[in-house]
């Protein structure tokens, strides 16, 4: 499992209460984050890394990938100013690329959580390699999304967030 945008690592450690026995890399570009995470009280089957994508690459292809609030800029100033435009901010195109370097970090048949985002994977190219599993949405995000084109969409629809990777 990757724990992308681990922050400082409460997001492992709830992993680890729910999978016991499974291997979990948490990643995050904070250094001061990641020396909080180092000093937790966690098993071998615990690593916590730089996030690069050749650091992340090294520990080979994952089952699952959460990305939960990773995956947004600023999305209570976006609220707070009446943005409706995100280009300038965080354009679709650098979710979009972020998604695709995920995907390649990820196994066939696996999942990938994306959570709190201001963007939909389904609105990605990579769209049809994907499937939502389940009814799990993002309704409990209040703050602005958009689309592909990074305008914001009035009276969105609750997003899936929860992706299983069709094998092919």
């Amino acid at each position: 499992m990757l724990s992308y945008g681990c922050s400082t690592g409460e997001e492992v450690l709830t992993l680890r209460s729910y999978f016991p026995t499974a291997q979990i890399i948490g990643a995050d570009i904070n250094k001061r984050s990641l020396e909080t995470c180092r000093k937790l009280p966690v098993d071998e089957k615990i690593s916590f890394i730089y996030s690069t994508p050749s650091e992340i690459k090294k520990h080979g292809k994952f089952d699952v990938i959460f990305c939960m609030a990773v995956l947004q800029r600023n999305p209570h100033d976006v609220a707070a100013k009446g943005i409706t435009n995100l280009s300038k901010i965080y354009p679709f195109e650098k979710f979009e690329k972020q998604i695709i370097e995920l995907d390649n970090l990820l196994k066939p048949n696996g999942l990938l959580v994306v959570h709190f985002t201001q963007y939909s994977l389904l609105d990605t190219k990579l769209a049809s390699t994907y499937q939502a599993l389940g009814n799990h949405v993002q309704d409990d995000y209040l703050t602005p999304v958009f689309d592909r084109n990074s305008e914001l969409i009035r009276n969105p629809i609750p997003q899936k967030s929860i992706f299983i990777k069709l094998n092919g």
